[in-house]
């Protein structure tokens, strides 16, 4: 399984109501206070979902998580 650029786009839009329009793959979405700090575990779920698989403790990171591209980096890897 894959996570697509556009599944997570429509997921930040609808579940944590980010509007794309003020974002871009780089801006940082939890640090800039865009989204808040419970949305993290709701984020991590989805993307574990859609890989089809558990990310390894050690990835699950603020870092990894704050932005677009950060995450779709981190599921093509894992």
């Amino acid at each position: 399984m894959a996570l697509t650029k556009s599944d997570l786009t429509d997921y930040l839009s609808h579940s944590l109501h980010i509007q794309l329009s003020e974002v871009d793959d780089e801006t940082p979405l939890f640090t800039s206070g865009r989204a808040d700090s419970f949305a993290i575990t709701d984020l991590i779920l989805f993307v574990e979902d859609s890989i089809g698989h558990r990310l390894p403790a050690f990835e699950v990171t603020m870092d990894n998580f704050d932005s677009i591209g950060r995450i779709l980096a981190l599921a093509e890897r894992a």
